[in-house]
């Protein structure tokens, strides 16, 4: 079991190392990273610890599987029961995967979907001062890629490659290929990882998606984390569509959302009033809706092929004068 754990000498040293070294990444070097999709949230902050993949299944916690069946059949073994994160945001993996995309059940060639992506954000140098974690120089599901356990050989890293954030397109290709392995470093911890000794934030693509996540968690969750809840757009690719932004009013609402898909896609609006329940189907994206009277109360629940995509909820609120 992994709770807390003082922070070693050299790991503090590595990282302000690095944080001086790439003063251009801001954030990066104060974490360590794991996305999921939003619909798995709920279910880990409930749990208090983020497990592996082994034990989430067992569990029945993967209510979105993001993980790409090509790649987990590369990885070794071992893997499946290791907690996994990347040393930075914006990864490969999630490049692939990121956002609204047509095929069957939401899934693209690489066989994983995640539609509404959240970061896990975990402190750098709590994790990496576990005695039994692990970490690598390249993606681990690459049978060349070797691990280490030992903080001393942090150094041994080159984060040059790791935090490299230019296009490759024109690059030779054995460059391109060693700086995608590079850009997936990892770093594993067995069995599960405690949120409470580890996680800093939990960081949303878009401010109308953080609104959603904290609408999806029961009141004690929402409270004990609604304020490391961010809005974080520098850690998403963010090439799909999704909703950006949505004003809820007492006579309608406003709807925006990033790069407007000209596929069909099923958009359904679910409002819950007072007086009842009206849903709403639609082929194409709906810029709002104004109500024929209004409303001081509702909630409204919009999905896109059957995936959350915002959820919010409107409260009138009456001023003292």
């Amino acid at each position: 079991m992994n709770t807390s754990f003082p922070i070693k000498d050299d790991v503090r040293q590595f990282i302000d190392n690095l944080r001086v070294k790439y003063k251009n990444k801001r954030f990066w070097p104060n974490f360590l990273f794991h996305y999921t999709d939003i619909d798995n949230i709920p279910a880990i902050l409930m749990n208090g610890y983020l497990l592996s993949r082994n034990n989430a299944k067992s569990g029945s916690l993967l209510k979105c599987d993001s993980a790409s069946q090509s790649v987990l059949q590369n990885s070794p073994d071992w893997i499946g029961d290791f907690v996994r994160l990347y040393f930075r945001p914006k990864t490969p993996p999630l490049w692939h995967i990121e956002g609204f995309t047509l095929g069957g059940n939401l899934k693209t060639e690489h066989d994983a979907h995640c539609p509404v992506p959240v970061y896990l954000l975990f402190s750098s140098k709590s994790v990496l001062s576990i005695p039994d974690m692990r970490f690598s120089e390249q993606n681990l599901a690459l049978q060349s890629s070797q691990t280490y356990d030992d903080t001393a050989d942090l150094s041994m890293l080159d984060f040059s490659k790791i935090y490299h954030d230019d296009g490759t397109g024109m690059s030779d290709p054995q460059f391109k290929r060693t700086i995608v392995a590079s850009r997936c470093a990892e770093v594993v911890i067995p069995r599960r990882l405690s949120l409470d000794d580890h996680l800093a934030y939990l960081v949303c693509r878009s401010d109308a998606e953080r609104v959603t996540l904290l609408n999806l968690l029961d009141p004690v969750l929402r409270a004990k984390y609604g304020g490391r809840t961010k809005f974080g757009p520098l850690c998403f690719h963010r090439r799909q569509q999704f909703v950006t932004s949505v004003n809820l009013r007492e006579n309608g609402l406003s709807i925006s959302y990033n790069k407007m898909s000209e596929e069909q896609y099923q958009y359904m609006f679910e409002f819950c009033f007072s007086k009842g329940v009206i849903s709403r189907d639609y082929t194409e994206p709906q810029n709002g809706f104004s109500f024929e009277s209004p409303q001081r109360n509702y909630t409204i629940i919009h999905t896109i092929d059957g995936h959350i995509a915002y959820k919010g909820k409107y409260e009138h609120v009456d001023l003292p004068f």
